[in-house]
């Protein structure tokens, strides 16, 4: 017998996502338009339908690993399926910041946008730039090189091996690897370091999905559009 192809699987898995909730789809469709009404003549709208269509992908994806979790299974180990997840998630925190970025200049002052446009930056400069958010700070209010301690391996800790290391913004060749995680709900979670602020905490990319799209509804709702 003949095996599905990849396009088709592809397509099956996201009809499942889709079919599961579909009240989602219809505020992802929704909130494309409050997006698109920032930038005539662009496919901005179709971007953010796309961006609905990776999340409800995602949420599928997340309900899976919660389950596996609850079951008391590590679904990190010998499983390719958060991989995938991952790198979805990762995609997703991208492209929901660069379309936020498209749209910024219409919505200076509003504190729900900007607070959201911080957090994915948080995660996306490390992600996609390999570099701490805002590190040209170094130096000024925080020490550099910055001490940073790293997530132990099982090897590092069976070597006795220090768990700090010294991140220094005068190094061209400087590197960082925010750690991640998945949530007890599944999702994918960073622990990011904001610099100016002095502090670290953890994020979730199901929560900036939920506030991605509370932000929309709360533009059309007080009329903050771009036309």
């Amino acid at each position: 017998m003949t095996a599905p192809s990849v396009s088709t699987l592809m397509a099956v898995a996201f009809a499942v996502a889709r079919n599961a909730r579909p009240e989602l789809t219809t505020r992802w469709i929704t909130a494309s338009y409050w997006v698109s009404s920032h930038l005539s003549n662009s496919l901005l709208l179709v971007a953010t339908q796309k961006l609905g269509e990776v999340d409800t992908l995602l949420r599928a994806m997340e309900d899976e690993a919660a389950a596996g979790l609850r079951q008391g299974k590590n679904p990190m180990v010998l499983d390719l399926g958060p991989h995938y997840q991952l790198m979805l998630s990762e995609f997703w925190i991208g492209s929901a910041y660069e379309i936020l970025r498209t749209i910024k200049k219409s919505l200076v002052g509003d504190t729900q946008f900007e607070t959201l446009y911080r957090n994915l930056e948080l995660i996306r400069v490390p992600l996609e730039k390999h570099r701490l958010r805002g590190d040209w700070g170094l130096g000024k209010t925080l020490p550099n090189p910055l001490p940073l301690t790293k997530i132990p391996d099982e090897e590092s800790s069976r070597n006795g091996v220090s768990g700090e290391v010294l991140y220094d913004v005068q190094d061209e060749r400087r590197g960082y690897i925010m750690p991640v995680a998945l949530s007890e709900t599944g999702s994918a979670e960073w622990q990011v370091i904001d610099l100016e602020m002095k502090r670290s905490f953890w994020l979730r990319r199901s929560s900036l999905a939920d506030e991605f799209l509370t932000l929309c509804e709360a533009g059309r709702a007080g009329g903050k559009s771009g036309d």
